[in-house]
């Protein structure tokens, strides 16, 4: 394959997948799934789709092959590790001898693990354990949470007991997350040409919207756990990254200085960044500037708070973020995550921006309106059940008020 069929390719629709070798199944496989599943897998069967513990292993900047997991063995010890109570599905294989299945390649190759990526009928799984849902580990980390969050300041403990209750800053913030990303997307617009020329010379690129450092690259960058995202807000120096690298990984990766691009490259690779951040001419690059907007949608909150509480935002964040790389499972390092005030509150707007955005107004009741947005909260199935309530409250204190 050409440098351009490559490019191409990069920046067309082809989608990550996980298959190994392929290889024939016992006739009984394993799949664990949540309890609120339960009832559309009995009536539905499982579908393929590209799940959250997925996009842990490839990022989620990265189009995934919608998929199905599995365990090539009726051993416990061989099943998926997970803290939650999940409930167990046999797969008879028998029934559906035209599904391939694959090694899974996000393991080592004694592992059990496999992946389909055909959806399969409820008259060939057996539900063969009821699971609670519960998670333990879960419940501690929210203790904590709480037990962290009480020896913040008074304004912001305050600021924290009305997560259940609704924000009178709501539409505050939705209004500043869209200011900046309209002021970011209006500053690309008006200076594409002197951020490509910069990115292939220097691989970087900063400017200021309103008081937020921009730092635009497509260097390789990772953050702090060690994986690479596509955007991170840093609170001490009130700056946002945006990384492009994974997006021409392909032919960026592996090179020691961007001068042993060629012209052909460079005029690639710079078409592409307009692609990205003015002109989106195709599915996959509309879906990434649609993911920078997401970006700012939730890092502004952080911004947004940050600024109007300053230092004692900051430090409570901190601690809450010691703990959380105090967790070596990545599962249990996410549960903790995504229950932490702060990330509920950027979480809470960015789907309501989302929602808006996609859909305008008019969304009829409001059973309407919470289904839309369960569409599109990030992670929902790993928040606990106190935290789902409190989120419910308030989403119920905005509708009201549209």
């Amino acid at each position: 394959m050409n440098l351009q069929e490559s490019i191409r390719r990069i920046l067309r629709e082809d989608d990550y997948s996980p298959a190994g070798k392929e290889i024939i199944p016992n006739s009984i496989v394993v799949h664990k799934s949540n309890p609120i599943f339960r009832d559309i897998i009995m009536s539905e069967g499982l579908k393929v789709k590209d799940g959250e513990c997925y996009k842990i292993y490839v990022g989620y900047g990265t189009k995934c092959k919608p998929a199905i997991f599995a365990t090539n063995s009726i051993n416990e010890r061989a099943w998926f590790g997970s803290t939650y109570d999940d409930d167990i599905w046999f797969i008879d294989t028998t029934i559906i001898p035209d599904v391939k299945w694959y090694k899974d390649r996000h393991f080592e190759s004694t592992k059990k693990h496999i992946v389909t990526f055909q959806n399969i009928p409820s008259e060939a799984l057996t539900l063969k354990y009821e699971g609670s849902g519960r998670n333990d580990f879960l419940e501690e980390s929210i203790r904590r949470i709480i037990r962290e969050e009480s020896k913040l300041s008074s304004h912001l403990k305050g600021r924290i007991k009305m997560l259940g209750e609704g924000y009178e800053e709501d539409y505050e913030k939705l209004i500043f997350s869209k200011k900046y990303s309209d002021g970011f997307f209006d500053y690309c617009r008006n200076n594409i040409d002197e951020i490509v020329e910069t990115l292939l010379t220097d691989a970087y690129y900063e400017f200021k919207v309103y008081d937020l450092i921009i730092v635009l690259t497509i260097d390789d960058l990772i953050n702090i756990n060690n994986q690479r995202t596509l955007g991170e807000y840093d609170d001490d120096t009130n700056t946002l990254r945006i990384v492009m690298y994974t997006y021409f990984e392909k032919f960026l990766g592996g090179l020691d200085d961007l001068s042993e691009l060629s012209e052909d490259e460079k005029e690639l690779i710079g078409g592409g960044i307009r692609n990205i951040l003015v002109t989106p001419n195709n599915e996959f690059t509309n879906k990434i500037q649609s993911n920078i907007r997401k970006v700012f949608y939730h890092e502004m909150i952080h911004h947004f708070d940050n600024v109007k509480y300053g230092k004692n935002y900051s430090d409570s964040v901190n601690r809450l973020e010691l703990i959380k790389h105090e967790i070596e499972d990545d599962e249990k390092r996410l549960g903790y995550y995504v229950n932490m005030s702060h990330e509920i509150d950027a979480n809470f707007i960015l789907t309501l921006s989302q929602l808006i955005d996609n859909h305008g107004e008019g969304y009829g009741d409001f059973r309407t309106f919470q289904e839309m947005f369960l569409d599109y909260y990030p992670r929902w199935e790993i928040l606990s059940n106190d935290n789902k309530n409190k989120i419910m409250k308030r989403l119920h204190k905005f509708f009201e008020k549209l």
